[in-house]
């Protein structure tokens, strides 16, 4: 199962709200690892689940086949999702995820290295809440992913932080 649970934080920040739990659906290893060391950095995100293709992360989002139990696929606060992906892309599986009303109150945000304007007009169309390009700078690409997670945890209010949608 191209399944991994990451802990970040104890959630011992209290200046900032805390995020339970991130679905992060990024095939590359290397893109996963470094938001997951951004996010290291807002410290107040106390997991990640990273899934690999589109087709799995549907089965954990939907709890379909091993993801059938709820302790298996907890419901996630925030949906990083990137757009090429194996199985089903991510256009798909934003598509398929948008299309359940239950899964409404996820924000689910675009994280690709497209910057295609029909792209970004696609991914709003289909419900996505936020759009965010992987710059090529290590340092700027940082610095977006900090703020990324500073914002969803400090400025927004996320429902599954006001107990909508579980």
């Amino acid at each position: 199962m191209p399944t991994k649970v990451i802990e970040l934080s104890s959630g011992e920040n209290k200046k900032t709200r805390l995020i339970d739990l991130i679905l992060m659906i990024e095939d590359e290893q290397d893109h996963a690892e470094l938001v997951i060391d951004a996010l290291k950095q807002v410290g107040n995100i106390r997991k990640v689940v990273l899934i690999k293709d589109g087709d799995t992360a549907l089965d954990y989002v939907f709890r379909r086949g091993p993801f059938q139990q709820k302790s298996l696929s907890p419901r996630p606060a925030l949906i990083l999702l990137d757009i090429n992906l194996p199985g089903k892309n991510g256009l798909e599986v934003l598509r398929l995820i948008r299309a359940e009303k239950r899964f409404s109150t996820i924000p689910i945000i675009i994280l690709t290295t497209s910057n295609s304007l029909q792209t970004v007009k696609k991914t709003a169309d289909l419900g996505a809440n936020d759009y965010v390009t992987k710059p090529a700078d290590f340092n700027e690409f940082l610095t977006r992913i900090t703020g990324l997670g500073k914002y969803w945890s400090t400025v927004s209010e996320l429902p599954m932080q006001k107990g909508i949608g579980q």
